[in-house]
């Protein structure tokens, strides 16, 4: 049980062989040297090298320095503070673009299999799959996308035949000696196809939908279609884009046999609709996404900043207004957070869980801001995003042209530039727009979301004090009523 280097983790992911099917192609050779999954790879390669950096050991690593910090349940509120930190610390080397850093998915497994009596009402079988699938993971140091939401299905077509229609969503489709085996889709695995893994959680109400598990990505018959890939090979033009493009895939399941030692979840209903409250996995995954966005925001912010002291224009009231505006949003941020830690409780499974309330409200909050604050970024930049070079042009005859008609004001044209490709890269393009998406559509629907946060907040203490003044006040007034 030794936490790998970024190295050793490349190496395991170079022998993956699984389906991937990439604009119309399936994919050949090792998903390491892929022009679409290389450079991501690689970035997430440089964090478990910083788990052996002596500057971060003690915060990246577990107690016993066994494995990295996201494999270890938290149970203080000291372990909370640390995962707050350790979870900052690696989304800073990506600017908290990695919406699916390897701590996500050891997130759900630990998390899980520390409520491994919560599966074992259906069966200790099921109890101990989980904590046996925690335990492997945790020994060789794997990687996970998760999926759970399924495609939406569509009407039969009177022009079908009357043949029973294949399934669109992932259900059930035989059970066996070996396991069960699954046929259908299933949207959306972030990194799909790159992981070791997929974590498969439980989604829809047909019991034949009702089912958790993780296989192997390279499992017989699983296949990932990977939308066309953002990447690009230019760490000046496109400076976040050549780095830490994910990716995004469907899963399907072609009549997929999934083992029954990994199937931790079964055709329970009772199981499924309490398994992301009750174990303490939405709390855990909801601190870890708001930590992420802290320093995605943090990242932001100082890219404003240095946008404006570039151009100039730090003395227009409106430019100061806006940098306050993205102040407020990290500020509220860090407030969910720490209210969430403050307010953090043991649950019957022995996790010291985040306080929910505070962080459905800052993924809700986060949903709309984060827009406003690309938005910013774009109002800053202005026009001077429109007519921007690329690093070809000052590599070319004209590069003193730009430099006399565009230089700025204390830095060289190219410099100059090369801000604002950064700034463009994050906030415009495919790569800055599926950003905003991820964002705006993070946990789910937005207006679901903030209607599920407002039909399970307790607000009857405060209700309770507007009546209890309004009675005193009723009381008051008939006391002085005057007497006929």
């Amino acid at each position: 049980m030794v936490t790998v280097t970024g190295k050793e983790y490349l190496h395991r992911i170079s022998k993956l062989k699984t389906e991937i099917w990439l604009e119309g192609s399936l994919l050949q050779g090792p998903v390491t040297e892929h022009p679409a999954f290389k450079a991501v790879l690689q970035s997430k390669a440089k964090l478990y090298d910083l788990v052996h950096e002596k500057q971060y050991e003690d915060i990246l690593s577990a107690k016993d320095h066994q494995s990295n910090f996201s494999y270890e349940p938290m149970k203080t509120k000291e372990d909370l503070e640390k995962h707050r930190l350790a979870t900052q610390v690696w989304a800073n080397q990506n600017a908290g673009l990695l919406g699916r850093s390897p701590e996500y998915g050891n997130t759900i497994i630990t998390t899980l299999a520390n409520a491994k009596d919560y599966f074992a009402m259906e069966g200790s079988e099921y109890g101990e799959r989980i904590e046996r699938i925690h335990k492997e993971a945790l020994e060789h140091d794997l990687t996970f996308t998760h999926t759970f939401v399924n495609p939406k299905a569509r009407k039969r077509s009177s022009f079908f035949s009357e043949e029973e229609e294949l399934p669109i969503a992932a259900k059930i489709v035989d059970e066996t000696d070996e396991g069960i085996v699954i046929d259908g889709a299933r949207l959306l695995a972030t990194q799909g196809g790159i992981t070791d893994e997929v974590i498969v959680l439980p989604a829809g109400f047909e019991k034949d939908s009702l089912f958790a598990f993780s296989i192997p990505s390279a499992t017989p018959g699983l296949k990932f279609l990977a939308r066309p890939s953002y990447a690009t090979d230019s760490l000046y033009d496109e400076p976040y884009s050549s780095q830490f493009e994910e990716g995004d895939a469907i899963v399907v399941f072609d009549n997929v046999l999934v083992p029954w030692d990994r199937v931790f979840l079964y055709k329970s209903e009772r199981l499924s609709q309490g398994l992301f409250f009750e174990t303490g996995l939405e709390p855990a995954l909801l601190f870890h996404a708001s930590n992420r966005q802290i320093v995605k925001t943090e990242w932001l912010i100082g890219l404003a900043e240095e946008m404006v002291e570039t151009l100039k224009i730090s003395q227009f009231q409106h430019i100061q207004q806006k940098l306050a505006e993205m102040i407020t949003a990290l500020e509220a941020m860090r407030a969910f957070v720490y209210s969430s830690e403050a307010q953090a409780g043991v649950n019957e499974y022995g996790m010291m869980v985040p306080f929910a309330p505070p962080l459905k409200a800052a993924v809700s909050y986060y949903q709309t801001t984060y827009p406003r604050l690309v938005e910013i970024i774009q109002l800053i930049g202005a026009s001077n995003f429109i007519a921007a070079p690329n690093e070809k042009d000052f590599q070319s005859p004209i590069a003193p042209l730009l430099e006399r008609f565009i230089g700025g004001y204390d830095t060289s044209a190219k410099e100059k530039v090369q801000l604002l490709r950064l700034a463009k890269d994050l906030t415009m393009g495919d790569f800055g727009s599926r950003q905003t998406q991820f964002e705006r559509y993070f946990y789910g629907d937005p207006v679901r979301l903030s209607t599920n946060l407002y039909n399970h907040y307790d607000t009857r203490p405060y209700r309770d004090r507007v009546k209890t003044f309004l009675e005193t006040l009723r009381k008051n007034d008939n006391s002085q009523a005057p007497i006929n």
